[in-house]
């Protein structure tokens, strides 16, 4: 196996649109890029609105409004970009038409929903994870059952993540993260004994702050960890191949040594992270404000 590596790459500048068109909007709690129609992004804000925003038109072009509290996580399908859903505090799952203004369906998971993303194979399968220590997917063609309660994790579960078609990822405040086979749990429901569990990695810290997680297209996994570092796990190995720490890459390089910046001060955790397209790189920020761009490399001879 390969040796992995971080190495830090200069923060990239970004170019802002008019600060104007932000302003009108609440605080998002939770946003997401339409995958096809790249102008539009999704808001949501911690009453339970969510807004679609168009970005070239500098206006929001329709207000979602059916959630009682925070949504936490929005996703759009990468199948059928009109499809949009949502997890919210209120226990709710929603799937909506970017057509229409009423949602399209209602799963009733009666605890906090931390989480939500569509299957990348099939439109009409969704995962979300739960504060009730589970991951249940769905049809969205038949919401009165899951297909697969995935149940292991002894906390919250905050992140959900697909790797590849039958795979899921998922990580908890428990400290671990899971790596499940989907097809295990249908088997499952049928009554064979199976275990849909294949592999539970440890090594970071994760006991109360999402700290973010991550899945790139060939199947590594980025997590954050509140001891403000980045870890970056392979599928087959249950601890990490790489880490790296964010107070070792403060934006604040100009101070003395004898100044403790704000990245080296304790209690600091990494609360998201982030792959770029190409699966080379990973975009992390940490509590205390600092972004970086990280740079996987390898020795192969290692």
């Amino acid at each position: 196996m390969p040796f992995y590596l971080f190495t830090v790459l200069p923060i990239y500048r970004f170019t802002y649109l008019p600060f104007y068109l932000f302003t009108v909007l609440p605080i998002p709690s939770s946003l997401a890029w339409n995958p096809y129609a790249r102008q539009v992004i999704s808001f949501a804000d911690y009453d339970g609105a969510i807004s679609l925003f168009d970005a070239n038109a500098g206006s929001v072009s329709c207000e979602l409004k059916e959630h009682e509290k925070r949504v936490w996580s929005l996703d759009f399908s990468t199948l059928d970009p009109t499809l949009l859903c949502s997890g919210s505090d209120d226990g709710l799952v929603k799937v909506w038409s970017t057509s229409q203004r009423q949602s399209a369906a209602t799963i009733k998971c009666r605890a906090n929903v931390c989480s939500v993303q569509f299957s990348p194979v099939n439109a009409n399968v969704v995962a979300f994870s739960s504060a009730a220590h589970q991951t249940h997917v769905y049809d969205l063609r038949r919401t009165q059952r899951p297909l697969v309660v995935l149940a292991g994790h002894k906390r919250a579960v905050s992140y959900v993540k697909w790797l590849g078609a039958h795979q899921l990822i998922t990580a908890s405040t428990d400290n671990t993260l899971k790596l499940w086979d989907v097809t295990r749990g249908f088997d499952g429901v049928n009554g064979a004994a199976c275990d849909p569990c294949v592999r539970t990695f440890g090594g970071h810290q994760n006991k109360r702050n999402f700290v973010g997680m991550d899945v790139s297209k060939d199947g590594r996994i980025v997590c954050g960890s509140e001891d403000n570092t980045v870890c970056l796990f392979s599928k087959s190995v249950p601890t990490p191949v790489a880490m790296t720490s964010l107070s070792l890459t403060a934006a604040w390089g100009h101070q003395t040594s004898q100044q403790q910046t704000p990245a080296e001060k304790p209690g600091l955790f990494v609360s998201a992270v982030a792959w770029s397209p190409c699966g080379e790189r990973v975009l992390a920020a940490n509590s205390c404000g600092a972004v970086k761009v990280l740079e996987l490399t390898h020795d192969e001879s290692s």
